[in-house]
Order: C-alpha cells, then sequence, then structure tokens
C-alpha cells in the first residue's frame, strides 16, 4: 500500500472517471446496436460464406454482451479501486505517482528532468471543478489528474521552483519575470 506521505486525487475523480466510461458504454452500445441493424437489413451473417449464420449471430450476441457487462463492472468497480490506488508525492528532487488497477506503477520523476509543467481540463474535469497536471520529461509525459485548481496551481508553482533552485545551484540562472522562462550562464 502507500506511504501516508502520498496524497490522494479529490474523491469526485471517481466521479469523472464513471461519466467517462459511461459515455464509452454507449458508443459500444450505438456500434452494437448498428451492427445488428445492418445485420438485420443486409444479412451480414449470410453472407460470410465459411460460417453458419445462426451461430456467426450467437457468436456475436455472446461477445457483446460479455464486452457490455466487462464495461459496466468497469463502470461501477474500476473507479473506486483507481481512486484507492491513485496517489502522488513531492519530495525535493522528484515526483512520485502511484497509479493502476491490475497492474500497479510506481513512475519516479526527477526534478531535474523536467522540461515542461502545464495545468488542464477537459469538459468533465471542468464541469467537476478538477483539473489534470501535465509533467514532460525528454523522454514521455506523465499526469496528476483530479486535483482541485488551487491544489494544482501550488504544485505546478513548487515543481517550478524546485526545478529553478536546482538549475542555480547548478550555476544556471534563470529570469523569473511573468512572461519570461529565459536562461543566462553564469
Amino acid at each position: 500500500m502507500q506511504d501516508k506521505k502520498f496524497l490522494r486525487v479529490e474523491k469526485k475523480a471517481m466521479i469523472a472517471w464513471r461519466i467517462s466510461r459511461f459515455i464509452g458504454i454507449i458508443i459500444l452500445a450505438l456500434f452494437l446496436c448498428g451492427l445488428a441493424v445492418l445485420n438485420k437489413e443486409f444479412k451480414l451473417t449470410e453472407q460470410v460464406g465459411f460460417m453458419n449464420p445462426e451461430l456467426l449471430e450467437s457468436i456475436i450476441k455472446i461477445v457483446g454482451i460479455i464486452w457490455i457487462g466487462y464495461s459496466i463492472i468497469g463502470l461501477f468497480l474500476y473507479p473506486w479501486i483507481e481512486y484507492c490506488q491513485w496517489g502522488y508525492q513531492i519530495t525535493e528532487d522528484k515526483v512520485v505517482i502511484h497509479k493502476g488497477i491490475f497492474f500497479l506503477t510506481e513512475i519516479m520523476i526527477p526534478i531535474v528532468r523536467i522540461q515542461h509543467i502545464s495545468m488542464s481540463q477537459g469538459p468533465i474535469f471542468r464541469a467537476l471543478g478538477l483539473h489534470r497536471i501535465e509533467i514532460s520529461v525528454a523522454t514521455s509525459n506523465f499526469h496528476i489528474v483530479g486535483i482541485k485548481k488551487e491544489t494544482a496551481e501550488k504544485i505546478v508553482e513548487s515543481l517550478k521552483e524546485k526545478l529553478y533552485n536546482r538549475l542555480e545551484g547548478e550555476g544556471v540562472v534563470w529570469n523569473k519575470t511573468e512572461n519570461s522562462d529565459q536562461q543566462e550562464e553564469v
């Protein structure tokens, strides 16, 4: 399990994850209904030729039911598991993110490797008052999701300040004006 030092995402994140999964289920159901209508109109299963049409229809129905059942389980159970697993920690020299549902991942991002930090919101997060922080390094992008705006702003400013302090310790001087992140070598 996680240390007490790890901070959790907001509980509202579970609502966002559920809404997102629900939208996915609706899209899946519409796709399967569309296939059923196309099959009824154009008799697609009869045109396959290498398989009995009734057997093919049964296979499609069974796969569709299993797929929707799995999606519904994911709608109710996975967001709760995800919330329990998600955590983040910011120390003087690194950001650590714990996440996962079945396979737990611990990501350690050295602050000196951070190239870009940004905050964003999608429509679901915006409706719930949540934000996402994106931390970019040379090889990949990492996210801390489901946090309040005030917390996100504090994290972004804290990471920038820690990065500036580390770079100044290495002899790089930053012009930290409002609209400028220009560096000067000492």
